[in-house]
């Protein structure tokens, strides 16, 4: 049903710029070598076929059932309950957005190399910018990470837990220097992150970013946000 609508769509009014993905890809990290597959040929190349884009115009980001807990190293798994701060937040990391410790984003990571699509101009194994040129366009498009920190806690246990953190805003936010349009991209609403981290995300938002799309909140909506310090 999901392509037959994309395809409607285009019929009508042409194929489709940007698709974005916001996460839960696979339920509860189960990226077994044969669901990886299906996802691949059973939903994200129709995808692609229904909404007439290449890879490099679907944009996929990490939610919560996309990080495999149990494949986590147990250093990243202590790690993550000492964080107490921000700065807490960017020396954890600074240690795990390169290849090493499995931090979990390892299936959801493969899904994004057999796209083979795009060239990000910020990479790493949590977060990702890019630029485009759509229609002479500079569009700048901010793949972040809400789900990191997500423990798998039942009855929302980590609402109001998350983090984003300050580096990784102030990582995207300086990749996307250069584009006219910048689009942010998160699976949790900002009211899943603590209060602190959600007031410093808003605020970066507000200031760097012409629209946010999340997920998580299983409804569709959508808010005009607009601040003092924004433009």
């Amino acid at each position: 049903a999901l392509f037959q609508d994309i395809s409607e769509t285009v019929s009508q009014q042409g194929p489709y710029n940007l698709v974005f993905f916001t996460g839960d890809l696979v339920a509860k990290g189960g990226y077994s070598e044969e669901n990886k597959a299906v996802v691949v040929s059973e939903f994200i190349v129709p995808l692609l076929s229904a909404a007439q884009i290449e890879p490099s115009r679907l944009i996929l980001i990490p939610g919560n059932h996309d990080v495999n807990l149990k494949n986590q190293a147990g250093l990243i798994a202590s790690a993550q309950k000492s964080i107490r701060c921000d700065d807490d937040a960017a020396a954890y990391l600074k240690d795990v957005i390169s290849p090493g410790l499995n931090n979990g984003l390892e299936g959801f990571n493969d899904i994004l190399k057999k796209l083979d699509g795009g060239d990000p101009v910020l990479s790493n194994t949590h977060y990702r910018a890019y630029l485009l040129d759509i229609e002479g366009l500079k569009v700048g498009i901010g793949a972040m990470n809400s789900a990191w920190h997500a423990t798998g806690a039942p009855s929302d246990g980590d609402y109001g837990k998350l983090l984003v953190s300050r580096m990784q805003m102030d990582e995207v936010v300086a990749a996307l220097n250069e584009a006219d349009l910048k689009l942010a991209l998160l699976h949790h609403p900002l009211s899943w992150l603590t209060p602190k981290d959600a007031q410093n995300t808003h605020r970066q938002i507000l200031v760097n970013f012409d629209g946010l799309f999340h997920g998580h909140n299983h409804e569709s909506d959508a808010i005009v946000s607009a601040g003092a310090s924004s433009t």
